[in-house]
């Protein structure tokens, strides 16, 4: 094939070369310089020069875009001074895009966009492309989003596994630019990456649709529904503002400029805060002339920490009518939504009265490799950090996570905090979102309690999980263990493996176990140490929500001990042991214990020398 049928056949159509000339005489002139000549002496075949064009035509035609964009807000005084709030802003010039700093490597099916270095902590696909840094290429996650049947989809995986990441990169891509933000700057970011090669995903979907992007994340503190609320509504006023261009285009009988104040201002009542990410949608749309697309991150979040403070009926009939109003019957304006979160809780949660929702777990095959790293992703990492020899170690602390087509993932944050530190220890097991979890671990049976001993000892347990969870069962004893088991899943404490069984994933996930069973906290210890004011020395009382409400109660007596008696006399040791005891339960000191203390146990420790004499009593009634 010759120069010009490959230039004329497959990239540049005649109106796109009218056009372009046309630019030429134009101060952006220098733009649309493309250097055949350079082109014709580096490229090695036809093949390398037909890529190398078509890479040129997609950046032609996107700057020749940004130039149209640019004379069109010219035309309508954008880049002028605006009135907003009573205070003048000056329109920022639009965003310039810097060459990508990282080069790309393969490994089999793995492709890393190799920079200097890794950062922990950022979540933000933007920030770590644009600061130069490492990330594994996940971005066929996009044209697997777009092109997945569910209008709505549920995500759910275990914390830190790379799921804002992967939002926060359908945003970048998916996103209609708002000035300054622009095009130009976009490409840049997925330059060079696998979603390049699918020219149709690109083509038709990159920067085309108006998106609402909402994380719920940032709730911990909220201990009432007022505060929670007052959150979530700056939250809402955030997004309200980052849209406001569409205030003054949207026609009057669409947009309510009061109701859109309101909410901008962070204070509004609960209708209009049900209603509103649903009126943001219908002015998208309506602005846009194209449907929105919905992203949601921790979806799962405020209702964990509502159950927690106790206000989860409050949290989970708002929540629903919010998500039920953006997301169900809204055919009109929403083109595709997304959640993730840590728990699937849908049938009972907020997410109830959604029929058009389908969830994809660990277990399924969809989005199986787009979470958590993979053997060949693990392998290109270690290599680009010059610590492909310590694999193995990797392997035993971090690998075992087993996902639809018997894939087996690791966690991101754990290899990256390795990476930066060069320990191979237990990274992940501090970042928290655990409290329920070990609440509800001191409630369970005595089954659990046999089961967890099975898991830690490396082996399986045949224990069914629930598809879903419902947060009334949790104070219901009849359904703590499935309940449990089914929290510990989805939470990444426990993995399937070939048979369905349950199994501890890995040595991390491992020591959290460990400690769990070492900081038992459905015990509350008090050491009072006031011997001869009535009062014990040390006593061990159960919390009220503990399976098992037995109190311990333990008084200590030292007798004096004589250096020069060869052979103390254990005899008088022991009387005086049961005499002190028979004092604890004649003088009743344990006659104020809670109520709910089914069993009280007392115990008189007495020492003299190396000699120790324990005497106690179980007690069903005082």
């Amino acid at each position: 094939m010759s120069f010009s049928q490959v230039f004329h056949r497959t990239i540049f159509p005649t109106h796109f070369i009218t056009c372009r000339v046309q630019c030429l005489q134009s101060p952006k002139s220098d733009l649309f310089h493309l250097p055949f000549s350079r082109t014709l002496r580096t490229q090695k075949s036809w093949k390398d020069l037909h890529q190398y064009l078509c890479q040129e035509n997609v950046i032609l035609k996107i700057k020749l875009k940004a130039v149209k964009k640019e004379a069109e807000l010219q035309h309508k005084n954008w880049i002028t001074y605006e009135n907003r709030s009573n205070r003048l802003l000056l329109l920022e010039q639009p965003w310039e895009p810097s060459l990508k700093k990282q080069k790309i490597m393969t490994h089999e099916t793995a492709t890393l966009i190799a920079g200097e270095k890794i950062l922990v902590g950022l979540d933000s696909f933007k920030e770590i492309v644009g600061r130069g840094s490492t990330i594994i290429d996940k971005i066929l996650f996009i044209s697997e989003f777009i092109e997945c049947k569910a209008i709505v989809s549920l995500i759910v995986r275990p914390r830190r596994f790379g799921k804002t990441i992967n939002l926060t990169m359908l945003r970048e891509f998916f996103s209609i630019p708002i000035h300054p933000d622009n095009e130009n700057y976009r490409y840049e970011l997925f330059k060079d990456t696998k979603i390049m090669e699918r020219s149709d995903v690109y083509n038709k979907h990159f920067c085309k649709y108006p998106v609402i992007f909402l994380s719920l994340k940032g709730y911990e503190s909220c201990s009432t529904w007022s505060s929670m609320r007052a959150r979530l509504c700056q939250h809402l006023a955030t997004l309200y503002e980052d849209h406001h261009y569409v205030y003054n285009q949207v026609s009057h009988k669409m947009l309510n400029k009061s109701c859109f104040d309101s909410i901008s201002s962070g204070k509004f009542k609960d209708g209009v805060t049900e209603n509103a990410l649903f009126y943001l949608s219908k002015y998208l749309k309506n602005y846009h002339k194209n449907k929105c697309i919905i992203l949601i991150d921790e979806y799962d979040h405020p209702l964990n920490v509502a159950y927690q403070y106790q206000y989860y009926e409050e949290a989970c009939s708002f929540f629903a009518s919010l998500f039920e109003a953006l997301l169900k019957d809204n055919d009109e304006n929403l083109k595709k939504a997304l959640l993730v979160g840590v728990s699937r809780i849908t049938k009972s949660g907020y997410l109830s009265g959604l029929n058009n929702l389908t969830v994809f777990p660990m277990y399924n095959k969809e989005f199986a490799n787009y979470f958590g790293f993979t053997e060949d992703e693990i392998f290109i990492l270690l290599q680009h950090n010059n610590k492909e020899g310590q694999l193995d170690g990797v392997r035993q602390w971090y690998n075992g996570y087993r996902a639809g087509n018997g894939l087996h993932l690791y966690n991101p944050w754990s290899i990256n905090s390795f990476i930066n530190k060069g320990t191979l220890e237990a990274h992940w097991i501090n970042t928290g979102g655990t409290k329920m979890i070990k609440d509800l671990f001191w409630n369970s049976t005595e089954d659990f309690k046999n089961n967890t001993s099975i898991l830690l000892r490396d082996c399986t347990i045949n224990v069914g999980i629930m598809e879903d969870i419902d947060y009334n069962m949790l104070n219901q004893k009849s359904n703590i263990d499935q309940v449990l088991w089914t929290l510990l899943y989805y939470a990444g404490y426990l993995t399937k493996d070939k048979n369905d069984n349950l199994c501890i994933p890995n040595m991390e996930v491992s020591t959290e176990w460990q400690e769990w069973l070492t900081n038992c906290n459905s015990f509350e210890l008090d050491s009072i140490l006031k011997a001869g004011e009535g009062r014990f020395d040390l006593k061990i009382e159960p919390t009220e929500k503990a399976n098992f409400k037995i109190g311990v109660y333990m008084e200590f007596k030292v007798l004096k001990h004589d250096k020069h008696e060869k052979h103390q006399n254990k005899e008088k040791l022991q009387n005086k042991a049961n005499e002190a005891l028979e004092q604890i339960k004649n003088k009743r000191y344990f006659f104020d214990l809670p109520k709910f203390i089914e069993q009280c146990v007392i115990c008189e420790v007495t020492c003299q020398g190396k000699n120790v004499y324990i005497v106690g009593e179980v007690l069903n009634s005082w």
